[in-house]
């Protein structure tokens, strides 16, 4: 049995929450500022791993060149852009990010050995094929069905 008086109406800090989180999700737009921002941010974080200027303006040029390739992937193909579709093009972009990185690195190494550039990135790709090939399958094999999902 209940007693009267116990249960109240919850109060406390939260009644502004619903207005704070309306200016967070509203119709708030992305401006060119914020993607600048977050592209020095990447290029920042990049430089420091890689003690250089050059090798993270490699690896982020393949961040918009995956997106892109899912993108008219599933234009090309007939499909709809739908929101859960380009959030598994972003993590497709990401992975495709993550191996260019390794690419990268692998270059590095294979040309501080004496190659020439050409022949380190083609001894870095054989150095490494397999393996991006084999860490990137079982994520690839997660995303692409919610990358196919044909929801309008």
């Amino acid at each position: 049995m209940l007693v009267r008086g116990v249960l109240r109406p919850a109060s406390g800090h939260g009644g502004g929450v619903k207005r704070t989180g309306g200016a967070l999700g509203g119709n708030r737009r992305v401006s060119l500022g914020d993607c600048l921002s977050a592209l020095v941010g990447i290029f920042m974080i990049l430089s420091c791993q890689f003690r250089c200027y050059l090798e993270p303006v490699i690896v982020m040029v393949s961040m918009p060149l995956a997106f892109m390739g899912a993108v008219w992937g599933r234009i090309l193909t007939g499909c709809y852009l739908s929101t859960p579709s380009l959030i598994a093009a972003a993590a497709l972009a990401g992975i495709v990010t993550n191996d260019a990185i390794l690419l990268v690195q692998f270059v590095k190494i294979h040309w501080r050995l004496g190659l020439g550039a050409t022949q380190a990135a083609i001894q870095a790709r054989r150095d490494r094929l397999r393996a991006i090939f084999i860490f990137s399958s079982p994520t690839i094999a997660g995303v692409l069905p919610i990358l196919l999902e044909t929801s309008r």
